[in-house]
């Protein structure tokens, strides 16, 4: 009969700590506080950008940008030539210049 009791004594023991543990995550859940303040930005630094030169003819003008991977895709026309596509890296400098010129076969 020792050992019924014995088993009896734990038994309670863990159900006590089981529902304190229960008790104790409702009330850290429940008083948490939702300290998520942003930092507020008292000095901003200047941000050069590299000034990208394309030589176009005057009357150009720039149709669509897209993104090429890691490029930017500029679709030119007009200023007396045919459509063009002019091929930027992300550092500005012009890649290449591709023109299109359909012609009829």
């Amino acid at each position: 009969m020792n050992k019924l009791k014995a088993i009896q004594g734990v038994v309670i023991i863990m159900t006590s700590l089981i529902i304190l543990g229960v008790g104790a995550v409702i009330y850290g859940l429940a008083n948490r506080k939702n300290d998520t303040k942003v930092p507020k930005i008292v000095n901003t630094a200047e941000v050069k950008v590299p000034e990208t030169l394309i030589s176009e003819t005057q009357g150009s003008k720039i149709s669509s940008v897209q993104d090429c991977g890691e490029n930017i895709c500029l679709t030119i026309n007009g200023g007396g030539k045919a459509e063009r596509i002019v091929i930027l890296s992300s550092q500005g400098y012009v890649i290449r210049k591709i023109r299109l010129d359909f012609k009829g076969e």
